[in-house]
């Protein structure tokens, strides 16, 4: 996604003539429902956390921001889990 917006402003500014052919499709959206850890998820999920991924998934709770693998997804460095379901991000 960010490539293709990347090329999209290229094109735009006239750095390229044209997107380039053959560029793979971005999968469709479906609607999901995402689970959102409680206060002791996200603090189960920082204390299982590796050091490299500690301050990403705080970003991300913190901050509002939403996990990119989707509901169900694991992330290496994490075994915590919250509410059953795992934590994807970074």
């Amino acid at each position: 996604m960010v490539i293709r917006s990347v090329l999209r402003f290229a094109v735009a500014r006239k750095y390229l003539r044209a997107m380039p052919e053959g560029m793979p499709r971005p999968k469709a959206v479906g609607q999901s429902i995402l689970e959102i850890p409680s206060d002791v998820g996200v603090e189960r999920i920082l204390a299982a956390a590796s050091e490299r991924n500690r301050m990403s998934f705080a970003l991300m709770a913190y901050a509002g921001l939403r996990p990119n693998g989707g509901a169900g997804a694991t992330v290496a460095g994490c075994a915590a889990t919250a509410g059953g379901g795992s934590w994807a991000g970074s």
